[in-house]
Order: C-alpha cells, then sequence, then structure tokens
C-alpha cells in the first residue's frame, strides 16, 4: 500500500444484519456503536497489512484480548481497541508506516505529535470528522476519528535493583510531568521530584522548552532505555512504574495465533491465559463496568457532528414537535362511559317530556335511545381488540409472555402481525428489505399487514415493540407502522421490551449511557405505556425522558413508565 490508496483489505465485510442494535451479555450495543466497531477493526486490518508485509508481530492485548478470550469479539461494554507490540517492532512499524499509511492518516506518539501526551502509538484514520461519501463508504458509515491504541511492551533489566531504581525515575518522570500539565510547578511534590530527575538523568528544565514535553520524552526515554529484543521480561511501562504490575515472561510473546473476533480473527499471545491471569485475574469473571474514559468514547464527536448537521449519525434526533398530542380514537372504556352518560341523560330528559305531556316527542327520544342501548350492548359485549406489532424473530422471547397473557384471556380479541423492516446497509448501497414472520413459531396465527384494515378494525391497545422507526436507524419500519402513525388509529400505544437488558447498578455509567441512546428513540417517546423490567431500569428510563423532554415532564413520565409488576397487561 503506498500513500494516498483507499484502505481496500482482504479483511472479511460484515453482513449487514451484523450492524443491527442488540443485546450482548445484557448491555445495549447501538447500531452506532457498531459502525465505530467496524471502522477500527478496518483500520486494524490496515495495520495488519503493514506487519504481515515487513513480518512483524503484533498481539491483541488488554480488553482486546479479553474479549477475543471470552467473548470471540469485542467486550459489550468496551468501545476501544488496544494491540501490543514489543517496542523494537514498535519502531519497525512506525518506520514502514510513516510510508504506507493510507493519506489522510495519521500516527499519534510522543514522536510525532508535539501536542500529543500518552505514552503509546494510536493510528487513526482522520484528523477530524469526516462526512464526505467516500469516507462514510469505506468506515461503514462512521463519520468519527477511529484508531487503534498500540502499546509499547518494555524490556526490564534482570538486575533487580538497576530496574527498581529505573522504575522509581520513570514514576517520578511521569508524576512530574502530570503536575506540570495541571499547572502545579510550584509544589514542593514537583520540586523534589525534578530535583531527582535533574541529578540522575541530567534534566535541565532551565531552557524555553515545555517542561511538560520534556518530562514526558525523558519517561518515555526512561521507559524504553532496556532493550526489548535482549530483555527476558517485558512490561507495560505506566503501569509498572505506578503499581509494580503489568510485567510478563517475554516467552509468552514469542508466537500468535489467531482467534475469532467479530466477523475477522486476531493474533493473540501463545501464552494467553498467562497474560490475562496477569492483567485481570480471574478474567473469566465478568464486571459489567470499569475503563478509563467515558462512554461512548466518541461522544464528544457525535455532539460535534449534531451541530453541524442537526441530528446524530445513525440515531434518532429528538424534535419537540414529536411529542406534541395529535387527535385520537377514544378508548373502549370512554366510549361506554360516553355512551353511559347520554343514555343517562336521555332517559330524565323522557321523564321530563312525558311531565310536560309531549308523548310523542318522549316516544321518538325512548326509540333512539333503545338503538343507543344495543350499541352500548354491544360494545361492551364486544372483546377487547389488542394487536401485537413484532418486527424481528429473536425480539419474539420479549414479546410472547405478554401475547400469551393477552390470549389466556377469554375477554380479549388478541391478532399477532409481524411487521417487514429495513436494514441499512453500513456502506451507503440500497437498504435491505426484511421479513422475519417465516422464522417466527408455527402455533401462533400471524396476519400479514395487508389483510389488517387498520380503520375499519380500530384496535383498542396496539402493542408496538419496536422503538426504531425514523428513517436515520439501522431498523427501519415502513413509515405507516411508525409509531406517530400508529397512534391515530389506537387510544393506547404501548411499547414493549425489544432487548433483554439488565439494570445498570448506580455507578455503572457505561450501561447507563449505552441505555440513553435506546431509549431516546420515537417509540418509546410516542407511547401511552412503556414496559421496562424493574423499579430501577423505570427510573433510568423516567430520568432520560425528563432530561430530553424537560423536567415539566417529569409527571408525564411516571404516569406512563411501568415495572413488570405494575404493567397492566405484565406477564407477572
Amino acid at each position: 500500500m503506498t500513500a494516498g490508496t483507499a484502505p481496500e483489505t482482504g479483511q472479511t465485510a460484515p453482513e449487514a444484519s451484523w450492524f443491527l442494535p442488540e443485546a450482548r451479555e445484557g448491555f445495549y450495543v447501538s447500531d452506532m456503536m457498531k459502525r465505530y466497531w467496524a471502522a477500527q477493526l478496518k483500520v486494524l486490518s490496515v495495520i495488519d497489512e503493514i506487519c504481515t508485509r515487513h513480518g512483524i508481530p503484533y498481539f491483541a492485548d488488554n480488553g482486546s484480548l479479553l474479549g477475543a478470550v471470552r467473548h470471540a469479539g469485542y467486550i459489550p461494554w468496551d468501545d476501544d481497541f488496544d494491540i501490543a507490540m514489543l517496542r523494537h517492532d514498535l519502531r519497525r512499524f512506525l518506520k514502514a508506516a510513516e510510508q504506507e499509511l493510507p493519506e489522510g492518516w495519521v500516527i499519534l506518539d510522543l514522536a510525532h505529535e508535539e501536542a500529543y501526551g500518552m505514552y503509546l502509538t494510536r493510528i487513526v484514520n482522520a484528523r477530524a470528522i469526516d462526512f464526505s461519501e467516500q469516507h462514510l463508504k469505506i468506515f461503514y458509515g462512521c463519520p468519527f476519528t477511529v484508531g487503534v491504541d498500540i502499546f509499547p511492551l518494555d524490556g526490564l533489566y534482570a538486575d533487580e535493583e538497576k530496574e527498581e531504581q529505573r522504575r522509581l525515575l520513570a514514576f517520578d518522570a511521569m508524576q512530574a510531568a502530570k503536575l506540570a500539565s495541571e499547572g502545579r510547578t510550584a509544589s514542593a511534590e514537583y520540586r523534589e521530584r525534578v530535583a531527582r530527575l535533574s541529578r540522575d538523568c541530567g534534566l535541565n528544565l532551565n531552557g524555553s522548552g515545555n517542561p511538560v514535553r520534556q518530562l514526558l520524552l525523558l519517561t518515555d526515554r526512561l521507559f524504553s532505555e532496556c532493550d526489548s529484543k535482549t530483555a527476558s521480561h517485558v512490561a507495560l511501562m505506566p503501569f509498572w512504574a505506578e503499581y509494580k504490575n503489568h510485567r510478563y515472561d517475554k516467552e509468552w510473546y514469542r508466537e500468535a495465533v489467531r482467534m475469532p473476533f467479530e466477523y475477522t480473527t486476531l493474533p493473540v499471545p501463545a501464552y494467553y491465559e498467562d497474560v490475562l491471569r496477569t492483567e485481570y485475574g480471574d478474567f473469566m469473571r465478568i464486571v459489567k463496568a470499569g475503563g478509563v474514559h467515558d462512554y461512548p468514547v466518541y461522544h464528544e464527536q457525535e455532539e460535534i457532528f449534531k451541530e453541524k448537521t442537526g441530528k446524530y449519525p445513525w440515531r434518532y434526533t429528538f424534535e419537540k414537535a414529536d411529542t406534541e398530542e395529535i387527535p385520537r380514537p377514544a378508548s373502549r372504556e370512554e366510549k361506554i362511559r360516553q355512551m353511559t352518560n347520554t343514555l343517562r341523560e336521555a332517559q330524565e330528559k323522557t321523564e321530563a317530556l312525558l311531565n310536560a305531556g309531549q308523548q310523542e316527542a318522549a316516544a321518538q327520544l325512548a326509540a333512539s335511545c333503545r338503538n343507543l342501548a344495543d350499541a352500548l350492548e354491544q360494545l361492551i359485549g364486544r372483546k377487547k381488540k389488542m394487536l401485537f406489532l413484532a418486527v424481528k424473530a429473536d425480539w419474539w422471547k420479549s414479546m410472547e409472555p405478554y401475547y400469551r397473557r393477552a390470549c389466556a384471556d377469554e375477554g380479549n380479541e388478541v391478532t399477532l402481525m409481524v411487521l417487514p423492516y429495513i436494514e441499512a446497509r453500513p456502506d451507503g448501497a440500497d437498504p435491505v428489505p426484511r421479513d422475519d414472520s417465516a422464522l417466527f413459531p408455527q402455533e401462533p396465527v400471524i396476519v400479514k399487514p395487508s389483510a389488517y384494515d387498520f380503520a375499519r378494525e380500530a384496535p383498542d391497545e396496539i402493542f408496538l415493540q419496536s422503538p426504531y422507526d425514523a428513517e436515520c436507524n439501522a431498523v427501519m419500519l415502513p413509515e405507516f407502522f411508525h409509531a406517530k402513525n400508529l397512534k391515530g388509529f389506537t387510544a393506547k400505544l404501548v411499547c414493549l421490551p425489544c432487548h433483554d437488558l439488565y439494570t445498570p447498578e448506580e455507578a455503572d455509567g457505561k450501561a447507563k449511557a449505552a441505555l440513553k441512546v435506546l431509549i431516546e428513540q420515537p417509540g418509546i417517546l410516542q407511547a401511552d405505556e412503556i414496559l421496562v423490567p424493574t423499579e430501577g431500569m423505570r427510573e433510568i428510563y423516567i430520568g432520560v425522558l425528563t432530561g430530553l423532554t424537560g423536567e415539566g415532564s417529569r409527571m408525564r413520565w411516571e404516569s406512563r413508565v411501568f415495572t413488570g409488576n405494575t404493567f397492566p397487561q405484565a406477564a407477572v
């Protein structure tokens, strides 16, 4: 590959269905996150090509290694990608990458970027958001800058005393750089650390250079001074310097084996279990939280994109008009109440006419009352019409309990319909039409949308499972089945869950951030009633919806969001 060429690689391309939002380990993964993941793997594929061409080994590391071993893909709540190279191999890679990365791609490290402040290398596909047609096609609709983190594995001295002296100096330099970046150069701690570094490393901060950068470069030099080619042990130095962990036998990295990862494969250390035990201890124990940055990692870029274009990419964007009330049919109960009140008033008026000697007028009014009474009797005797709108076959298990409960009540007339949907193509090509009706169990009788007259049937309640209907989502419903349109045919639109999600703990900010994307969907905003599994989830929904529509709307959402124990049609 030469500079200026598009990153066309041999990497297997994901199917359109891979990009659909889903629950993984009970954690919500949005379609935008899927695009971001795919863009990362595209960047990785270019790194892989360069490494393969030059015989440079690299290894999945940190969360990406854990994901490959434990999940055969991304950890559901992870949103960055990590690889590791021995320091001497990283130097070879960077020399090749300077010539062979595609035009516009960037190497971020202390040597290439004056303002960079991290002890790792990042390979990114752009310096800024790019929503050009070509960029979106290559990177699966992801306009954000996307990168892969490369962690250098540095050698450790065999002489333990010498290594400890180096470790302490590296820690001094690392902490001094942090203090300087925080503007705390007048602190006693800063002065003490700089004094030791001046004495033992020849540091001179009296010049005109930036002290933060000088200290960062010194730290990096101390990290890499022991040759990783000849050392018997290596470490991720920022962790080693501060915590004395992330130390590995270099033999563990003698060779790589490839493991499945999403729709491709990754090279992992041959002794990956030893690496993972060193990093995580019991690495098979799932912890649904953690990380060192806000989630999602592209949040700020997403807000910039919205500011420029007026909408989020691959995500519904709320507009105040979307929550304005529209004319609605009266509910069955309201009709019964209105007709009963009318009959009561007519009876009183009939008696008044009789008392006034107006027998003919009284007879006419009584006749109309009989007709109204017959209509009331029919309405009371009529079963409640309940229409369930399913979409994807793998969502059926979340809807089925509510459908079964409705069917068990002899007072209900229950209809099941499977809606067609469209999968947006990640490369911008024409969307793919889907219909999962043949994938559903044979026992429920499924009515085709074309055979159901919504205006004539006027269902009392419609249960919509898909919250997605805006055109910017990966799962798109035909416009007729958008929530706002369906409300015009029923007195009650109920939104049922489509994903089986766990309720996050208070400190689990990642799960809450992921849920926010799901909650801010038109099907949920338009629903008269919303079902959630737990009281904790109900509080999250109310909080997100109130934040979106204004504090004055809290009572509205409190009266619309139900848990499984209180929802009127819940299968409890």
